[in-house]
């Protein structure tokens, strides 16, 4: 998901607790030619300055919402 948005030009800032996962992700995406911001952090301990973004998107997170 967040390969098809840089792909389509959206500025994308990722973040995850999984610091392994951000690592493979952020080559695939240099290795073609993109770039992005990601953090390492728990979604409920971020700084989202909500002012800085336009849209925000979770998924696979549902267990910080039900839980």
């Amino acid at each position: 998901m967040l390969y098809t948005l840089l792909i389509k030009g959206y500025e994308v800032v990722g973040v995850d607790y999984a610091k392994t996962a951000f690592s493979r992700c952020q080559a695939y995406i240099e290795q073609n030619g993109l770039t992005m911001k990601s953090y390492t952090s728990d979604i409920q301990s971020f700084d989202w300055q909500e002012e800085q973004y336009s849209l925000i998107i979770f998924f696979e997170c549902s267990q910080y919402f039900l839980g």
